[in-house]
C-alpha cells in the first residue's frame, strides 16, 4: 500500500526503472510478430498467404497445376515463387509462379541422369542457388538426393550438382527445409514412426556435412519449416495451425491456428499479403455464343482458371437434353465448343430459344442462345 506521502528523486528513479524493466520483460516475452507466408492449398490447387499474426488466410489465385500433385515445397527468389509439386509415385515438375496473380510462368518434370524424379523431399534458397531435395526412381541407384536446379526461364528441371544424402543416416528422411544466411540448410527430420524429431543444420555440398540442433519429443503434424527473420515456422497440419519453432534447438514455442478448412502445404516468405479474396474473379466463366440469334453453327467461349472437368449440354425450355458438347477434364485457359444447331442424332433443331449449361467441379452456369432457322 502506498502512504500518500511525496516520492522523493530516488524513489521516482527506482520506480521509474521499474516500469522500464517490467516493459522490457514484457517485450521479451511476448510472442513474435506477425509474418505473412505463401502457402499452397492442394485441394483445390489455389496460392494462398497467410498472416501468421491473425490467422486469416487469403486466396490468391488458381493455379493450373497437373490434378495428381499431392504435395508441394515452395522458395521464393527475386519476386518468382518456385514450387516443387510432386505426383507421387511418377513424377516432380517444378514451377515459377508470379505470386501477385497467381500465374504459372514456366514448369518442367524434373529429371536426374534422364530419370525421373518420384518424390520431393524439400526445397530451399542456398547462396542464391535454388536447392532439392529429392528421392529418384526404381532404376536409378540415387535414393535421396540434394541438387540444384536453374532458376533461369524456361525451366529445364535437371537436377545438377547432385550429392546422396542417404549417407547422413540417421538423419536422411527430410519433411521441410529453409535456407540459413550462411548458406546452410535447416532440415526438419522425423524419425519414421515417428518416435521423435530433429532439427538439423546442413552444409550443402561440397562440404556436405550435418549438426544435430535439437532433439526432441514427437510432434507428428509438423511439415514445411520456413525461415522469416528470427521465427522458424511449421505447419502442423493435423490441427490447422502454424507453428513457431526455436531456429536454435528446435523446440516448439508455440503453436497459431490459421482460419482455413483445405490442406495447406510448402511455405515461403511472402513480400506482401493477398488484398482480397480472388477466388470470384477467378471462377470458371461462361461467355454468350456468338452470334446470337443463329442459323445453324454458332460458337461458345468459356474460360478456366484451374484444371477442371467440364459438361458442357445444350437444353430445349423444358429441360429436354439436346446435345452434350463436351463432357471431359480440361486445362486451365480459353476453350471454345460449336453447336451446329442439331441435337445427339444428328436431327436439325427447330428455330427457338435453347439454354446451354456449363457444370464444373466448382459451379453451374448457363445461358440462352435464339436459333432462327
Amino acid at each position: 500500500m502506498f502512504s500518500g506521502k511525496k516520492l522523493g528523486v530516488a524513489n521516482r528513479q527506482s520506480l521509474l526503472m521499474l516500469a522500464l524493466g517490467l516493459y522490457l520483460t514484457t517485450i521479451i516475452a511476448s510472442p513474435a510478430s506477425g509474418d505473412v507466408l505463401y502457402s499452397i492449398d492442394v485441394d483445390n490447387d489455389r496460392l494462398v498467404t497467410i498472416d501468421t499474426s491473425t490467422g486469416i488466410v487469403h486466396v490468391c489465385g488458381d493455379l493450373a497445376f497437373d490434378p495428381g500433385m499431392v504435395d508441394v515445397d515452395l522458395a521464393l527468389a527475386d519476386g518468382i515463387l518456385y514450387a516443387l509439386a510432386s505426383a507421387y509415385p511418377t513424377h516432380v515438375d517444378i514451377l515459377a509462379i508470379n505470386p501477385i496473380d497467381a500465374v504459372v510462368i514456366s514448369s518442367s518434370p524434373v529429371t536426374y541422369n534422364g530419370s525421373a524424379v518420384t518424390h520431393a523431399e524439400g526445397l530451399a534458397m542456398s547462396s542464391g542457388h535454388l536447392v532439392a531435395g529429392v528421392r529418384t526412381g526404381e532404376n536409378s541407384s540415387l535414393s535421396n538426393a540434394l541438387g540444384e536446379l536453374s532458376r533461369d526461364l524456361p525451366l529445364d528441371g535437371v537436377l545438377t550438382e547432385v550429392f546422396d544424402y542417404s549417407v547422413f543416416d540417421p538423419i536422411a528422411d527430410c519433411d521441410g527445409m529453409t535456407g540459413l544466411p550462411d548458406g546452410r540448410l535447416l532440415w526438419w527430420n522425423t524419425e519414421p514412426g515417428p518416435s521423435y524429431y530433429r532439427l538439423v543444420a546442413v552444409d550443402t555440398p561440397p562440404d556436405a556435412s550435418y549438426s544435430i540442433m535439437g532433439e526432441h519429443e514427437p510432434h507428428n503434424g509438423v511439415n514445411d519449416i520456413v525461415l522469416a527473420g528470427e521465427n522458424l515456422w511449421g505447419i502442423d497440419r493435423p490441427t490447422s495451425a502454424l507453428v513457431r519453432i526455436d531456429p536454435d534447438d528446435g523446440h516448439i514455442l508455440e503453436s497459431r491456428p490459421y482460419d482455413y478448412s483445405h490442406e495447406l502445404r510448402g511455405l515461403a516468405l511472402a513480400e506482401i499479403s493477398c488484398p482480397v479474396d480472388r477466388v470470384t474473379v477467378l471462377a470458371d466463366r461462361l461467355d454468350q455464343n456468338h452470334p446470337n440469334p443463329f442459323n445453324p453453327v454458332t460458337c461458345i467461349n468459356f474460360n478456366l482458371p484451374r484444371y477442371t472437368v467440364v459438361d458442357l449440354t445444350v437444353f430445349t425450355l423444358s429441360g429436354m437434353r439436346v446435345e452434350t458438347l463436351i463432357k471431359s477434364g480440361l486445362p486451365a485457359g480459353d476453350h471454345s465448343a460449336t453447336w451446329t444447331g442439331q441435337d445427339s442424332q444428328g436431327r436439325a433443331m427447330p428455330s427457338g430459344t435453347y439454354i446451354y449449361r456449363m457444370r464444373t467441379e466448382d459451379r453451374t452456369e448457363t445461358r440462352s442462345m435464339t436459333l432462327l432457322r
